[in-house]
């Protein structure tokens, strides 16, 4: 019950995030702050509403390995290798996203990062990292950096990772998160 609760205040804080407005009753207000800070703390906000983004990313990790599970039969595969399930949890997503959706960062699912273009969903960057096979001697061209998620994933894995992306404004982007 909780969780459908939560789902729906999700929707409702994304929609706050991306510039929507809510209007509450007078009447209804106290139950609503009382719930939201309920909630809020349930997805790693403490007191100040910073997230706690190790946890949220514990979390995400959690979601990805129960995904797994689920598409071993079409993938062949239980679970991420050591490798690829070390680079996605040491990759920090928040720094991948717009600020204003940075406490959604950790999410499984697709967030947008501008000009049209998202972030892919962690657990599809975990499955298409973990279906290449790569390792420490590969080198790896990606084509449509976006905001550069996969290539920092991919660069956790392997020796060189060449990315190019056609719109100047993600590229440059990319490349200012990437060299950090």
């Amino acid at each position: 019950m909780v969780k459908a609760r939560a789902g729906a205040w999700r929707k409702i804080g994304m929609y706050a995030a991306l510039g929507g407005s809510l209007m509450f009753t007078v009447k209804s207000m106290g139950v609503c702050t009382l719930a939201m800070t309920v909630l809020l703390s349930a997805y790693g906000y403490g007191e100040t509403l910073t997230p706690d983004y190790d946890a949220m990313r514990d979390k995400m990790m959690e979601e990805i390995t129960d995904d797994m599970i689920m598409v071993r039969e079409y993938t062949g595969r239980d679970s991420l290798s050591e490798p690829v399930a070390r680079a996605v949890s040491q990759v920090e997503r928040h720094l991948f996203v717009p600020e204003k959706l940075r406490p959604y960062a950790y999410d499984n699912g697709p967030l947008p990062i501008g000009e049209g273009q998202t972030i892919s969903q962690p657990f599809i960057v975990a499955l298409m990292t973990e279906l290449l096979d790569v390792d420490e001697d590969s080198r790896v061209l990606e084509v449509g950096t976006g905001s550069g998620y996969q290539a920092a994933v991919l660069a956790k894995i392997v020796n060189q990772v060449y990315s190019v992306e056609i719109n100047e404004h993600l590229a440059q982007e990319a490349g200012e998160r990437l060299e950090r």
